[in-house]
């Protein structure tokens, strides 16, 4: 049995949520760095000078993050463009 379209739009709209959500975990570690504060991200933890070092890095995580959740959105563009219309 396949999909539902509502079953689809929300596998696709939860996956880029959560991804969105990861991003802006990184993001904020970056600032928090960027602040001289010590940083939790992930499972990992940057002292003061370590975590200036690695706001670039965080960054750039966050990045990554923002452009998966962007091709999981294209994804769904994609797949609901291949539905059939009422009209078909």
């Amino acid at each position: 049995m396949s999909e539902s379209f509502e079953e689809k739009v929300t596998r696709y709209t939860e996956s880029a949520t959560r991804l969105r959500r990861e991003a802006e975990r990184w993001r904020d570690a970056a600032l928090t760095a960027r602040c001289g504060l010590t940083v939790t991200a992930g499972t990992f933890t940057f002292d003061r000078g370590m975590a200036s070092i690695m706001s670039r890095a965080l960054d750039d995580n966050a990045a990554l993050f923002d452009a998966q959740a962007d091709e999981t959105m294209a994804n769904l563009q994609a797949e609901l463009g291949k539905e059939p219309t009422d009209a078909d």
